[in-house]
Parts: structure tokens; sequence; C-alpha cells
């Protein structure tokens, strides 16, 4: 397999309204209109809010943090489209072609992608050797090798149809609609799943690992050979004031302040903390909570120094300021978290020993952690694509091996950290 250089026209915001506006005036059957074609044009963090774009052509194109919303984009072409990170909330893509296009961390809530095509596809081109050669978006190295990594598009030589599936891994899409849509193979890893309407969507053999899928409308859905690993789709169970969780917590809290005096420690692995709603500001230092859910919780202010957090279900929650010195949220999902001023910085047990912070294998896609204190955290292994770590404080932070493609980080923040073997490491000036 090789790797080649795709050129893609940049166009600025005001072609973009000019192209659009003739396209506008094709619905209203003015002279002088004329059809939008953005076939492999660079249309990144451009606005397209509320646009006609009913049959437009995207082909190809980069559309990464653009903004879509409530756009109408009815049968309009987005084969093998890059879309990542895109605002399409409350967008129209009904029967559009979506075949191949990449919606990794895309925002598809209330959007409606009724009877659209998401099925696989590829663009392929000749080489001067007759070979083909197929087009992939860069999506890191979970699926391609570092050798093949490019800005935007890898090229591979192979013979054999190398269709790419349509991938939503990490898509928030509450509230979507994709009845009757053709999701064969689709990926929705780990995708925000929550009141979206599925009902007669064919998702045979699509990837719903880690999904969130509460409420989700399903009915005649095909899921022949669908995985389903580790899929969210109960509802929290509101006990009341009473609830054995809350007097668990209760009793930790009370252990807490009296330095272990009076109370117990809680223990509370494997279980659903979503029916208390909140614990903003709640002192939970030393909490054992290992593969519980957290789902989409506010932890505001919360006290977890020295909590135990292996592997438990985070994303989407709020830890703004939350101090998670000592931490261990080994294997933890974080994904979309709100981490913005939360300490990670070391514990300090005695003068003479510290405890630091342990996310190993952590995955903490999209989650921001601007402003956040990460002194001495170990990050091996973590997976930070996209994430937003402007202004953190990384000073002897071990970033060994962890994926940081897109990932936010200041060319000044990184001087004493360790970053031994991290993929897609791009820092940005300030």
């Amino acid at each position: 397999m090789t790797s080649g250089k795709i050129q893609f026209r940049k166009l600025s915001q005001s072609e973009v309204d000019e192209i659009v506006h003739k396209h506008e005036m094709l619905r209203d059957g003015q002279f002088g209109a004329a059809r939008a074609i953005f076939s492999y044009c660079d249309l990144s963090g451009i606005n397209l809010s509320n646009r006609y774009l009913v049959d437009a052509d995207f082909t190809g194109a980069v559309l990464a943090q653009a903004n879509l919303s409530g756009a109408e984009c009815d049968t309009a072409r987005f084969f093998c489209a890059d879309l990542r990170g895109a605002d399409l909330t409350s967008a129209k893509l009904r029967r559009a072609d979506l075949r191949g296009a990449c919606f990794r961390g895309t925002i598809l809530i209330d959007a409606d992608l009724s009877g659209a095509d998401v099925r696989e596809g590829a663009i392929a081109e000749r080489d001067r050797s007759g070979d083909l050669r197929y087009w992939r978006h860069d999506t890191g190295p979970l699926q391609c090798p570092p050798a093949l990594l490019n800005s935007t598009i890898l090229i591979s030589a192979n013979q054999e149809n190398d269709g790419t599936v349509a991938d939503f891994t990490d898509a928030i899409m509450k509230g979507c609609k994709l009845t009757n849509a053709n999701l064969r193979r689709a990926v929705f890893h780990s995708a925000i799943l929550i009141d979206a309407n599925l009902e007669g969507a064919n998702l045979e053999e699509a990837d719903l690992r880690d999904a969130v899928m509460m409420r989700a409308v399903r009915q005649g859905a095909i899921l022949d050979r669908s995985e389903m690993d580790g899929v969210l789709d109960t509802e929290p169970v509101m006990s009341g004031l009473d609830a054995p969780i809350r007097r668990t917590i209760a009793k930790h809290v009370e252990w807490v302040k009296s330095n272990g005096q009076t109370g117990t420690t809680a223990d509370l692995s494997a279980k659903d903390f979503r029916e208390l709603g909140s614990l903003a500001g709640q002192d939970l230092t030393a909490l054992v909570a290992k593969n519980s859910i957290f789902f989409g919780m506010d932890l505001t202010g919360a006290q977890l120094q020295g909590a135990q957090l292996q592997g438990a279900d985070l994303r989407l929650c709020i830890l703004k300021d939350a101090d998670l010195r000592g931490v261990n949220l080994a294997g933890a999902k974080m994904n979309h978290a709100v981490l913005d001023g939360a300490r990670f910085g070391p514990l300090q047990i005695t003068e003479e020993r510290s405890l630091p912070s342990r996310l190993t294998q952590a995955d903490m896609r999209y989650a921001s952690l601007v402003g956040a204190d990460l002194r001495d955290a170990d990050l091996i292994d973590v997976d930070m694509s996209c994430a937003n770590l402007q202004d953190a404080d990384l000073k002897q932070a071990k970033f060994k091996n962890s994926i940081l493609t897109r990932a936010r980080v200041l060319h000044s923040a990184i001087r004493e950290s360790i970053f031994e073997g991290a993929i897609g490491l791009r820092p940005i000036c300030a």
C-alpha cells in the first residue's frame, strides 16, 4: 500500500455563499441559477447553516467542523465526504447519498436521515501503472497504519474493491431520524443514539458497540449480525431519596468528613449512578465505583481524589473544576466529557509520597480539558483524538503510545511532557 497526496480546492466563505446563492436561485426558477457542485473542495469550518442544498454535490468534499445546522440537504450527494466534527443539528438529509462518508464526532441532534443511503462506498483512480488506488479518510491509527496518514485522504493501491463504510463513531445523534435508512455495515461505535428513530432501518452487520440507545425506536429494524456489545439502552431507575445508592454515598461522605471515625467507605462498583441526577460539589474522596455508569451526569466541582473509577462510563459528563488528583480512570470512557479546569495532578499522601492520576487506555475522544491540570498524569495508551488540551498543564505527563490525532495541544505545553510513541501529535501555536 502506498500513500498519495490529494489536492482539494479551498473555498472561502464568500465563494461558498455565491455558489449556494445560485443554487437557491435554481430552486426559485430564476435566470442565472446553477447547481451547487462542491466535489473535492475543502469546506472545513464553512458556515452553511439553514441554507438550501437539496441535490447539491459534496462528493469527496472536506466539511470537517463545518456548520450545516438546519440545512436542507435532501437527496444531496455526500459520497465519501469528510464531515468529522461538523454540526448538522436539525439538518434534513432525507434520501441523501452518504455512502462511505465519515461522521466521526459529528453532531446530528434531531437530524433527519430518513431513507438515506449509508452503505459502504469508495472513490478510486488509476495510477500510471493502471492499478486502482482507493481513497480513504484519515481516521487515525485504529483503521490505518501510521505510515499512510495524510492530512485528509489516504490512498491505497489495491486491485480489489476497497469500499469504506460510513463511520458515525462518537457522533451525537440524539433524536436523529433514520427511518428506512440503508445503514448496512455502518459504524456507530460509541455513538449517542438517544431517542433516535431507527424504524425499518437496515442495520445488518452494523457496528453498534458501546452505542447509547436509550429510548431508541427499533421496530422493524434489521439487526442481523450487528455488533451490540456494550450497548447502553437501559433507563436509570429513579428510586427517590431513600435509594440504597444514595444512603451508601451519605455514609461515605460521613466517613470522609470524620476522617474515618464514623460512617463507612463505599464500594459502588458496577452501579448505575444516573438515578441520582447530579453529584455536583459532592465529596466523594476515595470512592470505589469500578465499571459504574455516570453517563451524562453533572459532577461539576466533585471531590474525587484517589477514587477508583476503572472502566467507568463518564461519557458526556460535566466534570468542570472537579478534583481528580490521584484518581484511577484506567480504561474509563470519557468521550465528549467536559473536564475544563479539572485537577488530575498528583495526590500528596505524605511529604515523601504522592499518587499520580492513572488514565491508562482511557477513551477521551472529543473531551474538553481546557485549563486542566494533568501534571505527572499517566496517560499511556489513551485515545485523545480531537480532544481540546488548550492551556492545560502537561508537565511530566506521560502520553506514551497515546493517540492525539487532531487534538488541540499548544507547542508551549509539550516541552516537559513525555510523548514517546504518541501518534498524530501536531502541536498548535497559541
